[in-house]
């Protein structure tokens, strides 16, 4: 059981979250962040919120003498992951998300992050939704804060992110499910801003009461979004991408197809 404990939350410890958190924790640029440059160590410096000091990537020390020669930065890491499965054991237990290894990784990783900032109580409402299933619901009241009105850039960047993990997830949950062999795109290959026809071939999951489909480019980035409510002819049409390229389209977040933008 503890084997698999450490499994599942290692799928939550991948380099990427790591690395996001690490950015969103501290840096080894910020100058009261504790980095000592020519020592290559971190040492600890004044909490933001007050409190025992903190040290490297937002461990709080129980002492200020718990780490006197500092810490390297592997060292900082391996204290960051464990830091990551103290944050999971609270969400479970004091948060009482009990089905947080069922959830998909991205939503898991928010959780962690806004943990880290102590951003979530088990009496708030984005909490008590989570609890109940609501994710639909979660996204505008986590950010239903004054620490988020009124912070920085970079908390709000970071607030941002953990909201559309969660904004995602919750119309993932209320969006009916399309395979893709039920669609095809009628001319996947188009000129920029020509109209797009998407059929749905299956005639038997219609009506649908709402379709999000999202425009990205192949690199990842978020181009357009488009929606229709109640379905019930199987025709979606919507104008390309201005630029040429090549494109996908995710429909539902069920079903992917891919679409080409081209001048000749």
């Amino acid at each position: 059981m503890i084997r698999l404990k450490t499994l599942l939350n290692e799928n939550v410890k991948d380099a990427s979250f790591i690395k996001r958190l690490k950015k969103y924790e501290n840096s080894k640029g910020n100058q009261y962040g504790g980095w000592n440059k020519q020592k290559q160590r971190w040492f600890p410096h004044n909490s933001p919120e007050g409190g025992m000091p903190t040290i490297a990537y937002g461990h709080k020390m129980k002492s200020k003498n718990e780490f006197p020669n500092g810490l390297t930065d592997q060292e900082a890491t391996t204290l960051l992951n464990a830091d990551i499965d103290k944050a999971i054991n609270k969400i479970k237990t004091q948060l009482k998300i009990t089905d947080f290894d069922q959830l998909p990784v991205n939503v898991q990783q928010a959780l962690v992050n806004a943990t880290f900032r102590g951003e979530l109580k088990a009496g708030h409402q984005a909490v008590k939704q989570m609890r109940a299933g609501n994710w639909h619901n979660v996204a505008d009241l986590y950010l239903a804060r004054k620490d988020y009105r009124n912070g920085s850039s970079g908390l709000k960047d970071r607030m941002n992110w953990n909201a559309h993990q969660f904004r995602i997830y919750g119309e993932k949950l209320q969006l009916q499910s399309i395979n893709k062999n039920d669609i095809r795109v009628v001319n996947p290959t188009v000129k920029p801003n020509q109209e797009v026809t998407i059929q749905i071939i299956n005639q038997d999951i219609l009506p649908i009461d709402s379709i999000k489909l999202r425009v990205y480019s192949v690199s990842g980035t978020k181009i357009k979004e488009h929606s229709w409510q109640n379905v019930k002819r199987g025709i979606l049409q919507f104008p390309a991408p201005k630029a040429p390229g090549s494109y996908l389209l995710y429909i539902n977040q069920s079903a992917t197809l891919p679409l080409t933008v081209t001048t000749i």
